[in-house]
């Protein structure tokens, strides 16, 4: 979505689902939006949100049993800008995570709502190369090996919700 123009999908409704072998681009080269909703579910390879520079990337994923599952890494600001919101009862599920993974990404990602979570099953990195921010506004709800790995390039923050 948002390869080389504007590109928005929505998935929506019990039963709603779009099964993707490769990875996933939500703003590879341009801007880009996937809406998962009440009970829709999406499966792919690797998911990239702001893949390049100057694109834009944006995932909601709200509702109970309404599921996003990337079989590889997910990227949340790859080496542009994204935001990932997982409210309501949505989850989210990765193999490694990355939020602001360039110098120049900036990544956002906000958890919200009884039963709303984002499994990593490898490490969590919070703005590894670039700005990165998590909220996570039910706590314990964001589940990484290694959560906000740190090193002196890492800048990580986590602000409190309102």
């Amino acid at each position: 979505m948002g390869y080389n123009s504007t590109g928005t999908v929505t998935v929506d409704g019990a039963g709603s689902k779009w099964t993707n072998s490769s990875d996933l681009f939500i703003g590879g080269f341009d801007t880009g939006s996937l809406t998962i909703s009440n009970g829709g579910t999406v499966s792919n390879g690797g998911g990239y949100l702001g893949y390049a520079a100057d694109s834009a990337g944006t995932v909601a994923v709200g509702g109970a049993g309404s599921k996003w599952t990337n079989s590889g890494d997910l990227y949340v600001g790859g080496f542009g800008t994204g935001a990932l919101t997982i409210s309501n009862g949505g989850a989210v599920s990765n193999g490694s995570g990355f939020v602001g993974y360039t110098a120049d990404s900036a990544g956002t990602v906000f958890v919200d709502g009884a039963g709303s979570t984002w499994t990593n099953s490898g490490d969590l990195y919070i703005g590894k190369g670039g700005a990165g921010t998590l909220r996570d506004c039910q706590e314990f709800r964001v589940r990484a090996g290694i959560m906000g790995k740190k090193e002196s390039h890492y800048v990580a923050t986590q602000r409190p919700c309102d």
